[in-house]
């Protein structure tokens, strides 16, 4: 069996219901009217002309599919308002 094809099961135990926690809170996220986007080309290339304002490509990559998909964005993070996000006070 190749490298990529072991399994730890020690952390496969360990992260079994670290996992079944994740899995449920996606079901109940689908149950409360959230649904999966597929992400596209035309917001990764917004996304790149972005680079220079905000050094989290992630965060660059949320706000370029949220503005694509024609969603609001709400985030803690201050620089995504420069992009035009709603930034939110943490509590």
């Amino acid at each position: 069996m190749g490298a990529a094809m072991q399994v730890n099961i020690y952390d496969a135990k360990t992260n079994l219901s670290a996992l079944l926690d994740k899995a449920a809170a996606g079901e109940q996220a689908l149950r409360d009217g959230f649904r999966m986007i597929t992400l596209s080309i035309e917001p990764i290339l917004l996304s790149c002309e972005l680079r220079q304002s905000h050094g989290d490509p992630f965060d660059r990559l949320l706000y370029a599919q949220a503005k694509h998909s024609g969603f609001r964005l709400m985030s803690i993070d201050r620089k995504l308002s420069e992009f035009g996000a709603q930034v939110i006070a943490p509590r």
